[in-house]
Protein backbone atom coordinates (compact mmCIF):
# COMPACT_ATOMS: atom_id res chain seq x y z
CA UNK A 1 0.00 0.00 0.00
CA UNK A 2 1.02 3.49 -0.91
CA UNK A 3 1.27 6.71 1.11
CA UNK A 4 2.31 10.53 0.96
CA UNK A 5 2.49 12.80 3.73
CA UNK A 6 4.44 16.14 3.68
CA UNK A 7 6.32 16.09 7.27
CA UNK A 8 7.88 19.49 7.40
CA UNK A 9 5.72 23.17 6.28
CA UNK A 10 5.50 26.54 7.36
CA UNK A 11 2.49 26.60 9.52
CA UNK A 12 0.41 29.16 6.91
CA UNK A 13 0.84 26.61 4.68
CA UNK A 14 -0.55 22.92 6.59
CA UNK A 15 -3.86 24.01 5.37
CA UNK A 16 -2.53 23.92 1.13
CA UNK A 17 -0.74 20.57 2.01
CA UNK A 18 -3.47 18.82 4.32
CA UNK A 19 -5.71 19.63 1.08
CA UNK A 20 -3.01 18.25 -1.57
CA UNK A 21 -2.31 15.56 0.58
CA UNK A 22 -6.04 14.21 0.28
CA UNK A 23 -5.96 15.02 -3.59
CA UNK A 24 -2.69 12.62 -3.77
CA UNK A 25 -4.07 9.82 -1.31
CA UNK A 26 -7.40 9.91 -3.88
CA UNK A 27 -5.17 9.24 -6.60
CA UNK A 28 -3.48 6.53 -5.16
CA UNK A 29 -6.72 5.10 -4.08
CA UNK A 30 -7.48 5.51 -7.74
CA UNK A 31 -4.69 3.38 -9.07
CA UNK A 32 -3.47 1.27 -6.47
CA UNK A 33 -0.26 -0.59 -7.38
CA UNK A 34 -0.49 -3.69 -9.62
CA UNK A 35 -4.05 -2.42 -11.00
CA UNK A 36 -3.94 -1.58 -15.07
CA UNK A 37 -4.38 1.76 -16.15
CA UNK A 38 -4.19 3.53 -19.75
CA UNK A 39 -1.74 6.25 -19.70
CA UNK A 40 -1.58 8.95 -22.17
CA UNK A 41 2.03 10.46 -22.97
CA UNK A 42 4.39 12.11 -25.80
CA UNK A 43 5.40 9.72 -27.89
CA UNK A 44 8.72 12.16 -28.28
CA UNK A 45 9.13 12.64 -24.91
CA UNK A 46 7.57 9.74 -22.77
CA UNK A 47 8.61 11.27 -19.31
CA UNK A 48 5.66 13.75 -20.16
CA UNK A 49 2.44 11.71 -19.56
CA UNK A 50 -0.84 11.34 -17.58
CA UNK A 51 -3.32 8.85 -16.34
CA UNK A 52 -6.35 11.39 -16.33
CA UNK A 53 -6.66 14.05 -19.27
CA UNK A 54 -9.72 15.54 -17.94
CA UNK A 55 -10.10 19.16 -17.44
CA UNK A 56 -9.10 21.08 -13.98
CA UNK A 57 -11.67 23.59 -13.96
CA UNK A 58 -10.32 25.88 -11.53
CA UNK A 59 -6.92 25.80 -13.45
CA UNK A 60 -8.59 26.91 -16.13
CA UNK A 61 -10.77 29.37 -14.53
CA UNK A 62 -7.13 31.16 -12.82
CA UNK A 63 -5.81 31.38 -16.48
CA UNK A 64 -8.65 32.60 -17.78
CA UNK A 65 -8.53 35.32 -14.82
CA UNK A 66 -4.76 35.71 -15.39
CA UNK A 67 -4.98 36.15 -19.24
CA UNK A 68 -7.87 38.90 -19.10
CA UNK A 69 -5.91 41.06 -16.40
CA UNK A 70 -2.79 41.26 -18.68
CA UNK A 71 -4.69 41.58 -21.59
CA UNK A 72 -6.25 44.34 -20.17
CA UNK A 73 -2.95 45.20 -19.10
CA UNK A 74 -1.70 45.55 -22.27
CA UNK A 75 -4.24 46.98 -24.15
CA UNK A 76 -4.28 50.13 -21.68
CA UNK A 77 -1.22 50.46 -21.66
CA UNK A 78 -1.24 50.85 -25.57
CA UNK A 79 -3.56 53.06 -25.78
CA UNK A 80 -1.98 55.47 -23.11
CA UNK A 81 1.51 55.58 -25.11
Amino acid sequence: MSSIAVVKAAPGLRPYLDAVEERLAAVVARYPAGARATAHYDPSDPSRAVLDRSIRWGALAVMGVVACVFGTVAVLGWRWS
